[in-house]
């Protein structure tokens, strides 16, 4: 009976005894741990020398032997054993294959011994299995919970995420903003920021700009980075407080420092427009060092600013490399202006070949004026096959995308019926949609149509309507045509 009591007393001793010494990483920890585990089979002790071996304290760092002893552990039931495999499971560690199937059933086993950390792991796992699906959604949102009102922050503000997107539960900005507020009671750096945001837009708490302020400048202290970018744009473009660039820029380079692309993109936006050569050149290289980390908003200004000589003179050749870069990183526009380049040897050699590769690229890509150029080659059968067909293709599909030149040409060609069997209701359609995007040659057109009633029938004050837009729209046609009056 003595024995018995003696070796529950050195169980009891044993977790509190040696997690000091695992602080210290002490060998002499490791053999009294090793002894313990395996002649008094503790699965506390087993637990400390799997901590021991995963981290290389007082023994090599060894995965496969940790997790040997995390085993043994949690098969003897110890909550914080079993967590540990399956965080194992989950994320491919400790030398085990990734199985989802295998963490959740060992964070299930530790989630009912009451362990926190076990059910925020168990929920947020479940809920990312789920995809939406109903009943493994509460069930997940049902262990978040349990981890969430024992104040566990991580668990806190996921709830929070949850309620904000409507997650597998009814959507609640309110719900959201309360369980952010509780996590960010305990420091929570993420939460504080989700919290700020929510005070920028009033949504489930009352608009308060000074609140959302206070909180991003502390995240931003404890150096998050998404805090910092959102300081910089209220201090630089909120309507409701007075501007501080300096204050702006103080953040943007705190976090351009530390090499976020972002940052970087945003500041270097901010000083080429500065009024100092100085800050120019700081705002280029800024740019630059964004766009080497394939940053494509940055990509696409340096394009730009080097195409248009904004800052120097132009340097086509600079321009088509980030113009490229941006095409292949898969900016839609980039494709387009890349295709343009290789047709007029902007900034490299004339190449048809490639111009029509990307033209089609972009094209591909929905932009709508890639479709129409392509339309019009389709026609002509100019550097591609000349297919009436794939002309109409390209054309239409221009015009859906709200390209008012596309829309004018299909519209003239159903009016006349060319190519196409002639639809006059809706060729009349087609050249009210461009005129009504403001494009000056559909306006002049609508304008001839209902002056001469063509089409259409005669409509003097609409012919003048439009004739005066037109007009307004820089038409030279229009303009003569109204001076004649």
């Amino acid at each position: 009976m003595r024995i018995k009591s003696l070796i529950s007393l050195v169980l009891f001793i044993l977790p509190l005894m040696f997690s000091s010494y695992l602080l210290a990483g002490s060998s002499k920890a490791f053999t009294s741990l090793l002894h313990a585990a395996k002649e008094l089979e503790s699965a506390s002790a087993q637990y400390l020398l799997g901590r021991m071996y995963e981290n290389g304290q007082g023994t090599e760092k060894n995965d496969n032997k940790a997790y040997e002893w995390y085993l043994a552990s949690a098969k003897q039931n110890f909550a914080k054993a079993q967590l540990k495999l399956g965080q194992a499971y989950e994320n491919g560690s400790l030398g085990q294959k990734k199985n989802l199937s295998k963490a959740q059933l060992w964070y299930e086993k530790a989630a009912l011994q009451n362990s926190i950390n076990a059910q925020f792991h168990l929920g947020t796992l479940l809920h990312d299995k789920s995809k939406g699906e109903s009943t493994s959604n509460k069930k997940a949102i049902k262990w978040i919970l349990k981890a969430a009102t024992k104040g566990h922050p991580d668990a806190q503000t996921k709830l929070g995420d949850i309620f904000l997107n409507g997650q597998g539960i009814e959507k609640s900005p309110v719900d959201a903003a309360h369980w952010y507020q509780e996590a960010a009671e305990q420091d929570h750096i993420e939460a504080s920021v989700s919290l700020a945001d929510l005070y920028v837009i009033g949504e489930g708490v009352k608009k308060d700009l000074k609140k959302a302020i206070n909180l991003y400048s502390w995240a931003a202290d404890q150096d998050n980075e998404d805090a910092k970018l959102k300081l910089s744009k209220i201090k630089l473009n909120s309507k409701d407080i007075p501007s501080e660039p300096e204050a702006a820029i103080k953040w943007y380079t705190d976090s351009a420092k530390n090499d976020n692309p972002t940052a970087q993109f945003e500041l270097g936006n901010l000083l080429v427009n500065q009024p100092t050569l100085k800050e120019k050149e700081d705002g280029i290289n800024w740019l630059n060092k964004s766009a080497k980390q394939n940053n494509i908003q940055a990509q696409i200004k340096l394009a730009t600013i080097y195409y248009e000589g904004i800052i120097d003179r132009k340097d086509l050749k600079k321009s088509f490399l980030w113009r490229e870069k941006a095409a292949n990183l898969g900016h839609t526009k980039s494709q387009y202006l890349l295709s343009y380049m290789y047709q007029n040897g902007y900034g490299t050699e004339i190449d048809n070949k490639k111009r029509i590769f990307w033209l089609q690229k972009a094209a591909n890509n929905e932009v709508a004026e890639a479709q129409y150029q392509l339309s019009k080659l389709h026609f002509k059968g100019k550097d591609v096959e000349r297919n009436t067909r794939t002309a109409f293709k390209w054309l239409k599909k221009s015009s859906d995308n709200n390209y008012a030149q596309a829309s004018l040409q299909l519209g003239k060609l159903y009016l006349n019926g060319i190519g196409i069997d002639q639809n006059i209701e809706y060729g009349i359609k087609l050249i009210h949609k461009a005129a009504d995007q403001n494009d000056a040659a559909a306006q002049l057109n609508l304008a001839q149509l209902y002056e001469n009633g063509i089409f259409i029938d005669a409509d003097l004050v609409k012919a003048e309507q439009w004739y005066l837009k037109a007009a307004e729209n820089g038409n030279a046609i229009a303009q003569t045509r109204l001076e004649d009056q």
